[in-house]
């Protein structure tokens, strides 16, 4: 039989490890939900994409930029948004989601100033917004339209 002395201090110790392993268990769990987070998110950094020379650089450089169409840039973009968008919807070139894409690489002053950066807040809602303007038909809006 213990006194009141040792219960207490039997209390003490037995509270002093529930709190030390209650510390360690949030302690583990923070740390798994920190270790899920970042494997779902996977691409949190802003990343640029480098997209690979051409074959043969021509001979002398042109004297103002080129607006033809990067196929290297679309794949590239395509890649970026598939976990998004399926990639059957991005082999139908007459989708709005196609021309979005394609929009975004060649014509867009926002990627050409700033590059195809592709989890980028600001570029996901560009895609989102021309995505809506080439579904509903943006290019035959009197108001709004390209022309304007």
């Amino acid at each position: 039989i213990m006194s009141e002395e040792e219960e207490e201090a039997v209390g003490r110790k037995r509270r002093k490890r529930y709190l030390c392993f209650g510390a360690l268990f949030l302690l583990l769990l923070v740390i798994a939900i920190v270790v899920t987070v970042v494997i779902i998110t996977g691409r949190s950094s802003t990343t640029v994409l480098d997209l690979p020379p051409t074959a043969a650089p021509s001979s002398a450089p042109s004297s103002a930029p080129s607006f033809a169409p990067t196929t290297d840039g679309v794949q590239a973009l395509i890649s970026c948004l598939t976990p998004a968008t399926s990639i059957e919807t991005f082999q139908d070139r007459a989708s709005a989601q196609y021309r979005a894409v394609e929009w975004l690489t060649n014509t867009d002053p926002f990627v050409q100033i700033n590059g195809l950066q592709c989890d980028s807040p600001k570029f996901l809602q560009r895609y989102a917004l021309a995505t809506f303007y080439f579904a509903l038909s943006g290019e035959e809006w009197e108001i709004c339209g390209r022309q304007n």
